[in-house]
Parts: structure tokens; C-alpha cells; sequence
């Protein structure tokens, strides 16, 4: 019952975010949606949520904050877990960040590392994320098809 309601909190959250009002995305998310997922203990809907809360961090304009939210709760969560359309949008989002920090130059090779992998898994997956994702490369001036 619990995942149920925290994944309810999840949608209320996101229509608050939709609707301009991060304050309340945030809060729903961080107090009311995050401690039913860690009492549930599902490390994989824990990911996905600090993922939701890095993207509100990051409308907010707490771009260090959601970097390292993606970078060090995240990523190793879903990375261990093996969930490649997870991943898939984090790598981007956190790429996203990454181009909106004050040194996108000294980020570049992570950007397009991030954007590369995510790139593979997309169309591995036979998603159409992969031409948003191939066209994120090229505007970088990389070839997707490397």
C-alpha cells in the first residue's frame, strides 16, 4: 500500500512541477514521497525518485545540488541495478545539467560520454528518445554513429 501512495505523491509532485509551482514538487517529493520509498526499501524507486528530485532541484536552479543528487544517488543505484531505460534518461538529464553548469567546455567529454551511452541503450531498447539523444550529440559537433 505504501509504493502505491508514494507513487501517488510521484504524480502529484510531477503535475505541481508541470504547473510552475517547484516549491510544492519539491516538498511532495523530498517529504512526503521519498520517506514512503525508503520505509518500502525499493533502492530502484528510490533512484527514480532523487532522479525526480534532481530535475526539480534543476528547474529551481540548483544545478550542483542535482548534479551530484544524479551522480552519487542515482546513477550507482541504477547502474547496479541494471535498469537501462532508467538510465537512458538519467544520463541525458544529467547531461542536460551538466551543459547548463558554468564550465559546459571542461564538462564536455563527460556530456558526451553521458549522451554516448545513453545513445547505445536507447536504441538498443528501439526507443525514440535515441534521435533526440543522436541529435544532442551532433549539435556538439560528435557523430552518433562513432
Amino acid at each position: 500500500m505504501k509504493a502505491f501512495l508514494a507513487v501517488a505523491k510521484g504524480h502529484v509532485a510531477d503535475i505541481h512541477k508541470q504547473r510552475g509551482d517547484l516549491g510544492e514538487a519539491l516538498r511532495i517529493c523530498k517529504d512526503e514521497q521519498l520517506p514512503l520509498l525508503e520505509e518500502v526499501g525499493d533502492p530502484l524507486e528510490i533512484a527514480q525518485a532523487k532522479g525526480q528530485l534532481a530535475l526539480i532541484l534543476g528547474a529551481q536552479g540548483h544545478i550542483e545540488d542535482a548534479i551530484e543528487l544524479f551522480r552519487h544517488e542515482c546513477l550507482p543505484i541504477l547502474e547496479h541495478r541494471d535498469d537501462r531505460l532508467s538510465l537512458v534518461f538519467a544520463r541525458a538529464n544529467l547531461a542536460g545539467l551538466l551543459k547548463r553548469r558554468d564550465s559546459p567546455d571542461q564538462d564536455e567529454p563527460e556530456i558526451v560520454r553521458l549522451y554516448s551511452t545513453a545513445l547505445r541503450d536507447a536504441r538498443t531498447l528501439g526507443i525514440p528518445e535515441a534521435e533526440m539523444l543522436a541529435d544532442a550529440l551532433r549539435r556538439l559537433g560528435h557523430d552518433p554513429d562513432a
